[in-house]
């Protein structure tokens, strides 16, 4: 399976072409060869050696897979100025024959490492230790591995996630093994859902094959096992190998990334030059570059911006001790002055080999054998220099991989523990490759005598080992080896499974297709092991005789979530507590991945890429053109943050995206790194519609130095409220271990904020208010940026549901996401800031309940007023909703002022930061409430901040204001909830309850938009609105939802009732929008669907009120950094369908109104492929297109519901007090026994007022406020 056709017996084509002219044949490809090495030479990169005290942009350490990788994509920037140190030299032709990896291993372009020898491991190894091997190449270990192309299983992704690396999931990384890939197996080519065509790295199959390897295909096929993709959906099965071969020949990452960029002047290599340490000031604990000896001569260059360690596993944490980080304690003794004590060294894993399985067999002409293969009178050495084909062109004799699962043999779709690596001739016919492991004599004398039989071999890999080894230096010096413990089998479940994967290692041997060629296990005596033949006993002996590496060294360099003990550096792959520093190579990995590593650390360095793009707002040279324009934004610099760094070069990814949308004109040809009144793409909104600009300047085209100007005069006004807006924020503070506060207030958001400001009105209580974000920043106040404020990663949970065959089947892996404000302000800083109480119905007393929350109406658009206008027409009154009677039409009210957002930061803490009883800690990440166990109470908090984990304390009550997800997680984690569940979890239960159940939301459906002829919608007429936009931030560069409609399907006639739909009114269309389609994770397959439009077009959104279905929230892990599971359960009560289905029907009579027909109103009939059985406009196409194109509004609630003593679903009572566990409240959306007919954030507002008037008047303090 996926395999190119070739000639596939070991005597080549010309097998009757006699021997010597096979020599000259061999002498004129050597001729060949001897002229394309010159050409190869001219493709690398050129040499330089700079200067001591030259400054760049970034400098990188290490040439391998993973520098080759990052410093060739950041130097595509030609600003940056890049430097590449590597320890080696040039790469050359004949390195890149496929079957002579393992000559390479005893050459000047190997590092040969020599672990202290064990009584465990590596006793058939001369000196008790195994060779290990790294490259000392341009290229890597790239230039000397077997070539195989393996990725690993996507499980060992999601488990990276798991431990809390965000952003490492298989999800987030298969864009980047796509990208790195130009995949050119034919049979995989069309697989776009897992496999790239446009990547530098390609991935091909050997032209031949041996014809053993064909009859162990079919004894796996015999075994049961499928024939699979192992980089593409399964893992388990078997599948001639993919390998990163390109014309017959290495695909190593020199070649990959720095051929193509060997020319470019700001991009410098140095080679033969050894990295010493990395310079750090270790008062501001910031790297400011590198030392390194070159020609005998000391070098120190210096990064303004970053340092990048690529050096490997071994080569990475050396440099970091060296240079100060590391083990405190073992740094000290080596007399290294101790800059950051961080766990270095440790977590060291590989992959360790059983190479003792080969076969004889009786059959001729059917496998690799040395002594053929380099005899020159045979045709095989001329066959690859002269035309690149037969057994040269095989990647190190490898031909097929197998993965397996020895625990669940019969399972396909799991997380495999033994790879099985197939070569088409015995190990022991290999001379060089006894040499290469470092067997004892004995051994090799054993080996040498199998030389020139046919047969093959079967390799036994062990995927996810137990053990860990560790790495500690020896002196302070780089030219001394570190002291390596590989600690292979320390852990005993290893050598289980390696003998389970041996066993069914030579169960192969035993099927029938193998013993058709009369297969013989070569039983090859072991002096160490005097214990029956093929017992445990015996294997077990065998794997601590000649067990060894495979080379793949990972782990010690760690990557893991704030606060862990055991990380190095963080899921950006930052150094914990040094500035300007990364780490990017297999030294990062948490856990070995289950296959070769090589693929996987091309993968790492290019999100790292990424990351570092993303930091320093750096974009590609190369831009995405459209009508002759370039798609650019511009952004606003020189507001003074503390997130912008010293260049002004704002590093905060929230600046990335906030800003309006400009062209520039044809006449400025390129723009490369953000600076001061620079521009940048659009980031993630590469791909738009070629008419998009029309519909934000009609036909005019602003041109963009006319922007700068306007801007230039605008910018001082605009940084002064900046600065204002900064000048009000309240303080961080950090509070002491074990501090004592009266009130703990947990989440910053609209309930959060307004329950610590009222309790901070009594002067002589303290409370503390913890938020896991930041500041708001001014910015962010922009109405018209709330989609981007949305997408942005930074101020935003980024919470998903659970993958559903009944809902969000139109978004990507079915599954919606569901964004939760991460900032001071919560989600009232990312909502649509639509003010709107309910009805009088779905609570009491609430016209009484007052706040300080500004209100205001817009100016409608006349789509808008059209609207309001035809609500009229089908008989609806314009009302004010939040009065006397819902049901009606009405333009929206806001929660704004002066044309800029009302948060709840602003509204309840800025007026207020100067209260000395009032504390904020920001960045903080709560992980649980500590409650004593026997009676029952909270007594404090214990938060993560900075890496420091911090418990302080309550006198009085802790307050859970953390949202409808975080609020359930945390009591979850706490021991407050379903108590199986909590038990299944490891959880220590306190409290039984049914925290997580109830979740309501309210679904709307995004699928009617309108084409119009109206030029006046939000998105038109931009230019005279731009000027007024930076200076008092009003319409129309502010929120495109305008007004609303409720309504009652069931009595369509009564005005006076609950309305079960709301409709939404927007100008735009809703799907087109740029932001709002990855926001709500659409599948690129509906993007298509939906034709960019050249019209002035309108949308409007049913939305389901009053959900009679219910979700739930259940954790994943005992982990507050692992997200929980949502399932959301829409249209799980078929109520739900038929009340939406009647939305839907109103929404498009809204459509046939004369009206809305005087604009030429016409319905964007986008049909749905997966309702084409159903007849269009039928019932059955809505309810099928419902189930497409539903989403969530973000109105999560439910989970911790409020409801009467002895009601068995409820979380809370009336006074919101956590049933059965004193001190603890929780006041959010969470509490509410059934969601209101509205959005919920002033409703959260009133919660929150009325829980602090319920708290002041428990402990006495109502009367003191009033």
């Amino acid at each position: 399976m996926y395999l190119s056709n070739g000639y596939s017996n070991i005597p080549s084509d010309n097998t009757e072409t006699p021997g010597i002219i096979n020599i000259f044949r061999l002498i004129k490809g050597v001729l060949y060869s001897s002229i394309e090495s010159v050409e190869f030479l001219g493709k690398q990169v050129w040499e330089t050696t700079p200067k001591d005290g030259d400054t760049f942009d970034f400098i990188v350490i290490g040439a391998g897979t993973a520098g080759a990788t990052v410093a060739g994509r950041l130097s595509r920037n030609p600003k940056l100025k890049v430097l590449l140190i590597e320890d080696g030299t040039y790469e050359n032709l004949y390195m890149d024959i496929p079957l002579v990896p393992g000559l390479l291993q005893m050459t000047k372009i190997n590092r040969y490492y020599v672990p202290k020898p064990g009584n465990k491991y590596c006793q058939g190894m001369v000196g008790n230790t195994c060779v290990c091997s790294t490259a000392k190449v341009l290229g890597g270990g790239s230039v000397i591995n077997f070539m195989a192309a393996t990725r690993g299983n996507a499980k060992d992704y999601d488990r990276w996630a798991e431990m809390g690396n965000e952003g490492w999931a298989y999800k987030d990384v298969l864009k980047y093994f796509k990208k790195l890939e130009t995949m050119e197996i034919p049979e995989l080519i069309p697989d776009t859902k897992y496999h790239g065509t446009k990547g530098p790295v390609h991935i091909t199959q050997p032209k031949f094959r041996t014809g053993v390897a064909e009859e162990f295909i079919k004894a796996a096929k015999e075994k049961g096992y499928p024939l699979v993709d192992y980089n593409g959906k399964e893992e388990i099965g078997f599948s001639y190998v993919q390998t990163t071969i390109m014309n017959s020949t290495r695909m190593s990452s020199n070649r990959a990334h720095l051929f193509s960029v060997h020319d470019r002047k700001n991009f410098h290599v140095t080679l033969e030059s050894t990295v010493t340490k990395l310079l750090i000031d270790s008062s501001t604990k910031q790297t400011t570059g590198v030392e390194f000896v070159k020609n005998n001569k000391t070098i120190r260059v210096s990064a303004n911006k970053e340092v990048i360690l690529c050096a490997g596993a071994f080569g990475s944490p050396q440099l970091l001790m060296l240079s100060g980080i590391g083990p405190k304690k073992h740094l000290t003794e080596l007399g290294i002055n101790v800059i950051q004590d961080a766990p270095v060294g440790e977590n060291l894993m590989d992959h360790v080999a059983f190479f003792g399985s080969s076969w004889v067999i009786n059959a001729s002409s059917m496998s690799l054998e040395t002594t053929n293969l380099l005899n020159p009178m045979n045709p095989h050495m001329a066959d690859y220099l002269l035309k690149r084909k037969g057994p040269f062109t095989i990647p190190g004799g490898l031909e097929i991989i197998g993965y397996v699962d020895t625990k669940h043999p019969e399972k396909r779709d799991g997380l495999p523990d033994v790879e099985l690596m197939f070569g088409g001739g015995t190990f022991k016919d290999e001379f060089a490759f006894p040499l290469m492991l470092g067997f004892k004599q004995y051994l090799r004398e054993e080996w040498h005598k199998y030389i020139g039989t046919q047969g093959w071999s079967l390799a036994t890999v062990l995927m996810k080992p137990k053990s860990r080894g560790r790495l500690t230096l020896l002196a302070n010096d780089i030219n001394v080896k570190p002291e390596i413990m590989l600690n292979y089998f320390d852990d005993p479940s290893d050598i289980k499974t390696m003998i389970a994967g041996i066993k069914t290692a030579i169960s192969f041997g035993q099927t029938k297709t193998m013993q058709a060629l009369n297969s013989q296990l070569i039983n090859i005596p072991y002096a160490e092991c005097k214990y029956e033949y093929d017992s445990d006993a015996y294997w077990e002996c065998a794997l601590r005789t000649i067990g060894t590496t495979i080379f793949h060294y990972s782990g010690t360099c760690k990557m893991g979530k704030k606060g862990d003990p055991t990380a190095v550096v963080d899921p950006k792959l930052k150094v914990y507590g040094i500035k300007g520093l990364r780490v990017v190579d297999a030294s990062i990995m948490p856990e070995i991945i289950s296959g070769h590593i090589n693929i996987p650390v091309y993968m790492i360095a290019e999100k790292a890429v990424d990351m570092i793009k993303e930091e320093w707002v750096l974009i590609d040279h190369t831009f995405h053109r459209c009508d002759n324009h370039i798609i650019l934004i511009l952004t606003l610099l020189d507001i003074q943050h503390e997130y912008c760094h010293e260049y002004r070069i704002c590093k905060h990814s929230i600046y990335q995206s906030i800003a309006s949308i400009f062209v520039l004109s044809e006449s400025r040809s390129s723009v490369n790194t953000l600076q001061k009144s620079d521009v940048i793409l659009l980031q993630s909104q590469r791909q738009l519609p070629l008419n998009w600009y029309h519909r934000l300047y009609g036909n005019n085209g602003l041109k963009l130095t006319n922007i700068i100007d306007l801007l230039n005069n605008k910018k001082m006004d605009f940084l002064k409220q900046s600065q204002r807006f900064r000048s009000q924020e309240m303080s961080d503070m950090t509070p002491q271990y074990n501090e004592t506060f009266d009130f703990i207030v947990i989440g910053a958001g609209t309930a959060g904020a307004t329950i610590a400001t009222r309790l901070s009105e009594i002067p002589e209580i303290k409370i503390l208010l913890i938020e896991a974000g930041f500041h708001e920043s001014f910015i962010m106040g922009m109405p018209s940026i709330i989609p981007m404020l949305s997408s942005n990663s930074d101020i935003n949970w980024n919470y998903t549901t659970k993958s559903s065959d009944k809902y969000c089947l139109g978004m990507k892996d079915n599954s919606c996401t569901l964004p939760a404000g991460k900032i001071i302000g919560g989600t009232s800083v990312l909502n649509y800031m639509l003010a709107t109480r309910g009805n009088a119905e779905d609570y009491d007393r609430w016209a009484e309940m007052g706040n300080k929350v500004h209100i205001n109406y817009l100016p409608p658009t006349p789509l808008a007023q059209a609207f309001v206008t035809a609500g009229k027409e089908l008989g609806y009154s314009s009302v004010d909703f939040n009065g006397k009677d819902q049901i009606g039409f009405s333009y929206l009210q806001y929660t704004m002022k002066d044309g800029t957002r009302m948060s709840s930061n602003r509204a309840y803490l800025h007026p207020i930061r100067n209260r000395k009883n009032l504390h904020v800690t920001y960045q903080s990440t709560v992980a649980k409430v500590l409650i004593d166990s026997n009676t029952k109470r909270s007594v404090g908090v214990e938060f993560t901040k900075n890496g420091q984990i911090i418990r302080v304390f309550a006198s009085k009550e802790v307050i859970l204001s953390a949202g409808a997800i975080k609020s359930p997680q945390l009591l979850m984690l706490s021991g407050i909830g379903p108590e199986k569940h909590l038990t299944e979890l490891g959880i220590n239960v306190i409290q039984n309850a049914p925290v997580g159940k109830n979740l309501m939301d309210h679904a709307a459906f995004l699928g009617l938009t309108w084409k119009s002829n109206s030029m006046n919608s939000q998105f038109n007429s931009i230019k005279p609105h731009i000027t007024n936009s930076l200076t008092k931030w009003r319409k129309p560069l502010t929120s495109r939802v305008e007004a609303v409609g409720f309504i009652n399907t069931e009595q369509p006639e009564k005005r006076n009732g609950l309305p079960n739909i709301e409709l939404l009114f927007a100008s735009g269309p809703i799907i087109e929008d740029l932001i709002l389609s990855r926001i709500l994770n659409l599948k690129n397959s509906l993007r298509q669907q939906w034709k960019h439009s050249d019209g002035h077009d309108w949308f409007v959104g049913p939305i389901l009120l009053k959900p009679k279905s219910r979700g739930r929230i259940t954790l994943l892990a005992n982990d507050i950094n692992v997200k929980p599971d949502i399932v959301l359960n829409y249209f799980d009560n078929p109520d739900d369908v038929k009340t939406m289905l009647a939305g839907i029907r109103a929404a498009l009579s809204i459509g046939y109104t004369k009206t809305m027909k005087t604009f030429n109103s016409k319905l964007s009939n986008i049909t749905y492929t997966e309702c084409n059985d159903y007849e269009y406009d039928s019932d059955a196409y809505w309810k099928c297109a419902m189930r497409i194109m539903t989403s969530t509004v973000f109105h999560y609630s439910g989970t911790c519901k409020m409801g009467a003593k002895g009601d068995p679903t409820a979380v809370v009572d009336p006074e919101l007090k956590v049933i059965g566990i004193q001190g603890l409240r929780v006041a959010d959306a969470s509490i509410m026994p059934e969601i209101v007919s509205a959005h919920p954030n002033i409703p959260i507002y009133m919660i929150a007022e009325k829980a602090a008037d319920t708290i002041k008047e428990k402990w006495g303090y109502l009367k003191k406020s009033n």
